[in-house]
């Protein structure tokens, strides 16, 4: 066994021996690998990345020619870094570069330098493409990639400070005469703009030199905007001077633009405005939270002037001649409670203490017809049943039912109530039976009389004839007897009231045609003629046999509008307003010859709401209680426009940012909403109300109650009328709503101006950066800027170039969206146009593309910054080949 272990011993060691030479002599030459030369592509890599530009400028005169021209700034840049930058910005000049350092190179081998997979340069005797032994060294560079920048970009944009806006406001009413406002400013101005509701045609002066003539407001609640040339104001204080015919002004201001370094400016001083003529103002001002106050009155009278600070006389004096006067805050304390009315709104009236006897009520003159005939003691809604009569007026809308007649008695209570209302109105009530016709003759102006007349009138008998032009001659010659040479202004109104078609004409007044009223149709079926009454008053309405009638009746409406200028408006009670079209159609015609309206209802709340609104129209064209009278008195006399109400105060603290101020107009006659614009903090919020001859009698604020004129327990008349508010701080929320009522006496209190507004000022970081490119990590490619097409809220366009100095041709618009790579309305790969386009968003605070703070090239800093030592999230790879 030993020998025969020695034996496979000595076997297996032979075979091992044999397999090592078989390895040694055999296999090694077929499988040897080719050892390289050299490390050569590793050493060129090294070199591209530490070689710097500036190294080869002494001895590559092609590196050089780009130093001394500016085309490479950069002298510490490597070389792998800017034939890169070539490679993206000019490839023929990275192919020459590459060249110049590969050309004094001593090789034998190929070499070639590829960025991107592109050959850049190389030196070689064979092709890439026939290559073997190939050897590759590799490496990235942030920052580059073809087709894109090599230097990444970012920028801002902020408004360095906005045009600034300062107003200068007009009271409630501001009369009678010649007007004067004191307007102060610091700055170099940009424009000037006039509002208001003025009565006439005017002349504004600025600083004593003429800057035009401009035509009245539509009325005394819609102002008109006027444009004033800036050339002859000047920076620190003006006055503008507004010259006609017994000018009064209902509420407005003067807007001023212009560009400043002065912070927002908290007043101290409540100004009066100018009056030449006779001072008769209604105003009001803001109280803060006041230490002290003090007044001075600059003022030319023969008569006994007087000022009212809320409900309190404060000064109180005839005088003959020019005067100043000072009134103490000693004096004003004594009077006034500091506490109760400081952080308040407060009325202020001016004016002459005779002058206020003569003021007061209206100077409507109406007549008031009723059709009393058999038909009207049918239902309202039903022409075949009795109505009910038997129910309190205070109860009208439980009685869809009621009887006509009783109806038309409750609703005139109501007409007689609200047009009595005011002092001065008178009302004749009318009434048709038949051809023969009642009317009151007593006294007009004594609203129980009238309604006493109305209580004892009861309905005609059912076959009784309807004579509409019987009432309009009647009313005729009562309007007529009473009017004379010392009430030429009174207005004059006539309320016809049927629930039928006119059946005959007026008896004896068929005399000749005429030319300015038209033909009197006096003859024929309507004239007693045929014995066909009764179908007339049946069949009337469809047919042509009460046209005589219609006819009459439109002669007598015409005769009182062209002789009398009465205003006629017409209602159709019941029924007649569906079931009668040749009643609709007199009615209709009857009340456009009188420049009034046509209404008819068979609802009683729907008539109820017709008789109201009549009433309130007639008060509100007729009322005068502002309005000065200036016939047969002698009242002249002038307000100066430096005169003042100063009051002494801690003033807030106001934050640091761009002054921004902002118009809102009102959503219709009682409200209007306004929203504090993002990132920024409120300084101040007024509301300006064109209350024309009435008073603001209401403001509200999210609800709450700020300012009620009823609290100072007086006739309006004595009161003060302000037209701007201050809105308390207290209450503003993000999203507010105002509303504002105005009211000629306590109760009486209706809708204000669709006209109204609210301006408030905030101070808003207006600095936004260029964001959006996340592919890039937020750096851009591009920063050139471009020249923006700017709609402003107002409706005016401008081009402004951001940054200021841009020229280089590019248009971008500011629409509201964002900017996209198509370039519209801005290229997302340019940082300064992002940053600008952020930038305006920020300043469009309702997002409708049109931007609400109005601002100039000098105004608006957009600033670009090169982002150095960040690169582009993008990368290329750069190869250095060698190969045999």
């Amino acid at each position: 066994m030993d020998k025969k272990r020695g034996i496979f011993f000595s076997a297996d060691a032979l075979v091992a021996v044999i397999i090592i030479m078989f390895v040694i002599f055999v296999a090694y030459p077929i499988f040897k690998t080719v050892k390289p030369e050299t490390e050569l592509q590793n050493d060129i890599i090294v070199s591209l990345s530490t070689l710097k530009i500036g190294d080869m400028y002494a001895s590559n005169s092609y590196v050089q020619a780009l130093l001394d021209s500016g085309i490479i700034k950069d002298t510490n840049k490597p070389l792998l870094e800017q034939i890169g930058e070539f490679y993206v910005t000019n490839f023929s000049m990275a192919q020459k570069l590459g060249e110049e350092f590969l050309k004094d190179l001593n090789t034998k081998r190929n070499i070639g330098i590829f960025y991107g997979g592109r050959l850049i340069a190389s030196k070689n005797s064979t092709s890439y493409e026939n290559a073997s032994n190939v050897e590759v060294a590799r490496q990235l560079i942030s920052g580059i990639r073809e087709g894109n920048s090599t230097t990444g970009f970012s920028a801002r944009a902020f408004l360095a400070k906005s045009l600034q806006n300062k107003y200068f406001y007009f009271g409630g009413y501001v009369g009678d005469g010649n007007i004067t406002l004191r307007a102060d400013y610091k700055g170099n101005i940009t424009g000037a703009e006039l509002e208001t509701a003025i009565n006439d045609n005017f002349d504004v002066y600025v600083n004593g030199k003429y800057a035009g003539s401009f035509l009245k407001s539509a009325n005394e609640f819609t102002p008109q905007k006027y444009s004033l040339p800036t050339g002859n104001f000047s920076s620190g204080e003006n006055y503008i001077d507004i010259f006609g015919n017994n000018l009064y002004i209902a509420g407005g201001f003067l807007k001023i633009t212009y560009a400043s370094d002065a912070e927002f400016e908290q007043a101290t001083r409540y100004y009066f405005p100018g009056v030449d003529g006779v001072v008769n103002v209604y105003d009001g001002f803001y109280l803060p939270n006041i230490n002290t106050m003090n007044i001075l009155l600059h003022f030319n009278a023969s008569h006994q002037v007087f000022l009212t600070i809320g409900n309190i006389t404060v000064f109180n004096e005839t005088v003959a001649g020019e005067a100043t006067r000072t009134v103490s805050d000693a004096e004003l304390s004594s009077k006034l409670d500091y506490g109760s009315t400081s952080g308040k709104n407060v009325p202020v009236r001016f004016g002459i203490r005779e002058l206020v006897e003569t003021l007061g009520g209206g100077n409507a003159d109406v007549i008031l017809i009723t059709d009393y005939s058999g038909s009207m003691k049918k239902a309202i809604n039903d022409d075949l049943s009795q109505g009910n009569a038997n129910f309190d007026c205070a109860n009208l809308e439980a009685n869809p039912n009621a009887q006509k007649a009783r109806l038309a008695e409750c609703l005139d209570f109501l007409f007689v109530d609200i047009i009595m209302n005011n002092n001065n109105n008178r009302i004749w009530p009318v009434y048709l039976h038949s051809d023969a016709v009642g009317a009151y003759t007593g006294n007009a102006s004594d609203p129980v009389a009238v309604k006493n007349y109305i209580d004892n009138n009861p309905p005609g008998n059912p076959k009784d004839k309807t004579c509409l032009a019987c009432v309009l001659n009647k009313g005729y010659d009562i309007l007529k007897s009473n009017t004379n040479s010392s009430q030429p202004a009174r207005k004059r109104f006539i309320i016809l009231m049927t629930d039928g078609v006119p059946t005959h004409c007026a008896s004896g007044s068929c005399a000749s045609n005429s030319s300015v009223y038209g033909t009197k149709y006096c003859d024929g079926y309507c004239d007693f003629q045929g014995g066909q009454q009764e179908s007339c008053i049946t069949q009337g309405c469809d047919d042509a046999l009460c046209d005589n009638a219609v006819q009459n009746t439109i002669y007598s409406a015409n005769r009182s509008t062209i002789d009398l200028n009465a205003v006629i408006y017409t209602i159709g009670f019941g029924l007649v307003g569906t079931n009668c079209n040749k009643a609709n159609s007199t009615l209709t015609d009857v009340a456009t010859i009188g420049n009034g309206e046509y209404f008819y209802s068979s609802n009683v709340s729907e008539l109820k709401l017709i008789y109201e609104n009549i009433a309130k129209e007639i008060l509100r064209v007729s009322f005068r209680d502002q309005t000065a009278n200036l016939t047969g008195a002698n009242f002249f006399s002038r307000l100066y426009a430096d005169s003042y109400i100063e009051f002494n105060y801690i003033k807030e603290q106001i934050p640091l940012g761009v002054i921004l101020t902002l118009e809102q107009n009102f959503n219709d006659s009682y409200h209007g909403n306004f929203s504090i614009p993002p990132n920024s903090s409120l300084v101040e919020a007024k509301a300006v109300s064109y209350s024309g001859y009435r008073w603001t009698d209401y403001a509200s604020l999210n609800g709450i109650k700020f300012y009620n004129l009823t609290e100072y327990i007086k006739k309006y008349l004595e009161l003060g009328d302000p037209f701007v508010f201050t809105l308390p701080k207290n209450l503003i929320q993000s999203n507010n709503t105002v509303r504002i009522t105005t009211g000629s006496s306590p109760g009486n209190t209706t809708f204000g101006s669709v006209s109204n507004k609210i301006i408030y000022t905030v101070v808003k970081n207006t600095t936004s950066f260029a964001t959006g490119n996340e592919s890039t990590g937020g750096i851009f490619a591009f920063a050139e800027g471009c020249e923006w097409n700017v709609t402003f809220e107002d409706g005016i366009t401008d081009i402004i170039p951001m940054p200021a100095f841009y020229s280089n041709g590019n248009s971008c618009t500011y629409d509201g969206s964002d900017c996209d790579a198509d370039g519209t309305p801005c290229d997302i790969n340019d940082a300064l146009q992002v940053a600008a386009n952020n930038l305006l968003k920020v300043l469009d605070f309702d997002s409708d593309g049109k931007v609400d703070v109005k601002f100039s090239e000098q105004n608006l800093q957009v600033a670009g910054e090169t982002i150095t030592g960040i690169p582009f999230a993008w990368s290329t790879e750069v190869q250095v080949i060698v190969w045999d």
